[in-house]
């Protein structure tokens, strides 16, 4: 299981295309933080994703148009019986699959196998 998210380029992350791609590709990631912690709410069943934040120096390509991000995110829980908030900070190593012909970037969190059926 693995989800991913597709980010439209804004004017201004087009521009900096030419002149600091690693900007461009941040800026995009900032600005579509939202749509991202929605991605990877699919990650945690019972928590809610917030305060999600990027760390530039993690920022790395490793091809031409691909990149790691290291994203960082809390995951918050509360339970109504025991009237508890518990929060916990996790990170998840994000691929970035930027595409300027379409104007856009694909973002992708970890691949998770998916559990195989018990056995009887």
């Amino acid at each position: 299981m693995q989800y991913s998210l597709i980010l439209h380029l804004s004017d201004q992350s087009k521009s900096l295309l030419a002149t600091d791609r690693n900007a461009a590709v941040l800026l995009t990631l900032i600005a579509g933080r939202e749509k991202l912690e929605f991605m990877l709410q699919g990650y945690h069943s019972r928590e809610k994703v917030r305060r999600l934040s990027f760390e530039e120096g993690s920022l790395e390509e490793l091809r031409n148009n691909e990149y790691h991000v290291q994203a960082n995110y809390v995951l918050e829980e509360y339970s109504v019986c025991a009237a508890i908030d518990h929060v916990v900070a996790e990170k998840m190593r994000l691929s970035v699959y930027l595409n300027q012909e379409a104007g856009s970037m694909e973002v992708k969190g970890i691949d998770l196998p998916e559990r195989e059926p018990d056995s009887l």
